[in-house]
């Protein structure tokens, strides 16, 4: 009986192990960047949500090769909420920054009274560790009744460090980059 019981632990003991915790990430708005211009707009904005490519749409984080021709989905470092909603949330606090005489908030019902709408259609937002890191974004400025201001496509690159919280940090970059050109464009053509 004793050795099916010895037998018995060495079994079970060898499926303990350790395995890699997973780590959390989460985008940030950049409070006070560099040359950052204040526009006088005293308005509501409100921000759609966030559309993402299906390959985005998951909480692994992504990363690519320097072609974007394959991807990689990582189990251990994953982001902390929905990355549309991550997304949204950052947008929004920059466009804030940009706008501080006006109320800039997150269309979550679609009954918010805002004066202007924002929508934002992501074709890729990914990097490759230890080279850079892409947004691709086609985006849209139209009035609370449906009609449209701008439609626009930009496209932004920067360098990217070797790990994924440098990665999450140069994403957040990326969109303080996109909520600029939004920013420059609302105040051209709001009225």
């Amino acid at each position: 009986m004793k050795k099916y019981v010895l037998l018995f632990l060495l079994m079970t003991s060898a499926c303990v192990g350790t395995s890699q915790t997973s780590k959390f990430y989460t985008l940030k708005s950049f409070a006070e960047p560099k040359g950052r211009v204040v526009y006088v707009l005293k308005t509501n904005i409100g921000v759609q949500e966030i559309t993402l490519p299906d390959y985005l749409d998951r909480p692994q984080m992504v990363t690519s090769n320097h072609n974007s021709m394959e991807f990689k989905f990582s189990e251990f470092h994953r982001w902390n909420d929905s990355l549309d909603l991550i997304f949204q949330r950052v947008l929004t606090e920059d466009l804030s920054m940009y706008f501080p005489k006006s109320q800039v908030g997150a269309q979550e019902t679609g009954r918010e009274n805002f004066k202007y709408l924002v929508a934002v259609d992501v074709i890729q937002f990914d990097g490759s560790l230890g080279k850079t890191a892409v947004l691709d974004a086609k985006w849209t400025l139209k009035t609370s009744g449906g009609t449209v201001l701008a439609e626009e496509r930009s496209r932004f690159e920067m360098p990217v460090g070797g790990t994924y919280l440098d990665l999450a940090t140069t994403e957040s970059e990326l969109i303080e980059k996109l909520s600029q050109a939004i920013a420059a464009r609302l105040s051209a053509v709001a009225r």
